[in-house]
């Protein structure tokens, strides 16, 4: 899988987040959820390789506008991983732009990396 995907416009790219972006993520969560977690901990939470979730970052002219967040674990009553967007949010300057779009379409295409899978989006939805 491509690990970045860019839009139409050429100008927005999503990509896997990375340690070197802690300090914007750290900055984004606190404007979307108020919670001050400093890049320390992201980073130590990033770094984790039992971590169920994939951040993912959209960047526009090289600056971080967004994120999503992909947890992907395994199902009890299925041979497939369950998948939820668990986070989604882009800055309000960047908005009615298609960078959320373009977020969960990345979040969906890395779901769909190892094959099959589950989601729940509140309506019933298996790939098999």
């Amino acid at each position: 899988m491509k690990e970045e995907a860019n839009t139409m416009n050429n100008q927005m790219k999503s990509r896997v987040a990375t340690l070197d972006d802690t300090h914007e993520l750290a900055r984004l969560n606190e404007v979307f959820n108020g919670v001050q977690l400093g890049p320390e901990q992201l980073s130590s939470r990033l770094a984790n390789p039992h971590c169920v979730e994939t951040p993912i970052v959209a960047e526009v002219d090289n600056c971080i506008v967004g994120f999503a967040s992909l947890r992907l674990v395994p199902c009890v009553f299925y041979d497939t991983p369950h998948a939820e967007l668990t986070e989604l949010f882009v800055q309000e300057a960047y908005r009615r732009r298609g960078i959320g779009r373009a977020l969960v379409a990345h979040a969906e295409r890395l779901a769909c990396e190892d094959g099959k899978w589950h989601q729940d989006s509140g309506q019933e939805d298996r790939r098999r």
